[in-house]
C-alpha cells in the first residue's frame, strides 16, 4: 500500500490520523529475539519454578508518531525521490468520514483506474489498475480495524532487553538508541528499500523520474485550478438563476 501511494494510485483511507502507529522494523524484532534467547541460555535453569515471559516487540513508545504524520512524511519524501513507475503526484489523505471517503475511492481510484485502462487498451497494452484497485480496496477494509484503534502493549520485559546488551555491542544489537529516530531519513531509506527489491528500480532516483514529477505537478495544479473555476462557475450560475427567478 506504500508503494501504492508512491506510485499515485492510492489517495485516500478511512482511519483516525490521530493514533500512534506502532510499525516495527523487522531488524529490531530480529534482534529481540536474538537478545532473549542470548539471555534464556545464559540463565540458570530452575526446574521447581518455570516462569513463561512474554516479550512484546512493540516500538510506538521508543520513537512515537501519528499515522497522519508518516502519510504527510512519505509524500514528502517520495515527492524528492519520484519512483521510475510513479503515475501521478502522491497526494490525498486519511479521513474519518466513511462517506467522503468512498465517495473520494470512487471518483480518485475506481473512475481514475477505468479512464487508465481504456488508454492502456488504446495502446495495445494489459490493462491492471482496476485490477489492482480491487486488490488495494480489499486491503484497505483488512487494515480498517487496526488503522482505527490505537494499541497500548506493555512491552516493559522489551525494553529490558536492551539493558542485557553490552556497550560495545548496542550498535549490532541495541534498539533503544533510534529514540531520536530522524523519521523523514527512515522513510527514505524504506521507500529506496521498496525501489530495489519491490519495484526491481535502481537504488537512486533518476534525473528522468524527477523530471516526470515536475511535469505531473504542473499539471496536477492546473487540473485543480480548471477545476475549481468550473466548480465556482457552477455555483455562481446557479445562484445567479435561483435569484433572477425569484424576482
Amino acid at each position: 500500500m506504500l508503494v501504492a501511494c508512491g506510485i499515485g494510485i492510492f489517495r485516500t483511507s478511512c482511519g483516525e490520523p490521530n493514533i500512534i502507529s506502532d510499525f516495527v522494523p523487522v531488524d529490531i524484532v530480529v534482534r529481540a529475539m536474538l537478545i532473549a534467547t542470548c539471555r534464556k541460555a545464559a540463565e540458570e535453569s530452575n526446574k521447581d519454578q518455570k516462569k513463561m515471559e512474554i516479550i512484546n516487540c512493540a516500538a510506538a513508545k521508543i520513537c512515537p508518531i501519528r499515522t497522519g504524520e508518516v502519510i504527510e512524511i512519505g509524500k514528502k519524501v517520495i515527492k524528492k525521490t519520484p519512483f521510475e513507475k510513479t503515475l501521478w503526484v502522491p497526494g490525498g489523505s486519511i479521513t474519518r468520514c466513511a462517506v467522503w471517503n468512498f465517495i473520494r475511492f470512487v471518483t480518485l481510484h475506481v473512475l481514475m483506474a477505468i479512464l487508465v485502462d481504456i488508454a492502456l487498451r488504446f495502446t495495445n497494452t494489459k490493462p491492471f489498475l482496476l485490477k489492482l484497485q480491487r486488490r488495494i480496496y480489499a486491503a484497505t477494509l483488512a487494515l480498517h480495524y487496526f488503522v482505527t484503534t490505537q494499541w497500548d502493549f506493555r512491552n516493559d520485559n522489551f525494553y529490558e532487553l536492551d539493558s542485557f546488551v553490552e556497550k560495545d555491542e548496542i550498535g549490532e544489537f541495541g534498539f533503544l538508541q533510534y529514540r531520536d529516530l530522524d523519521y523523514e531519513e527512515f522513510f527514505r531509506m524504506g521507500i529506496q528499500g521498496a525501489r530495489v527489491f519491490l519495484l526491481n528500480e535502481p537504488a537512486e532516483c533518476s534525473q528522468g523520474a524527477l523530471t516526470r514529477m515536475k511535469i505531473y505537478r504542473v499539471l496536477h495544479f492546473l487540473i485543480n485550478l480548471i477545476g475549481g473555476v468550473l466548480i465556482i462557475r457552477f455555483v455562481a450560475r446557479y445562484i445567479y438563476g435561483m435569484l433572477y427567478s425569484t424576482i
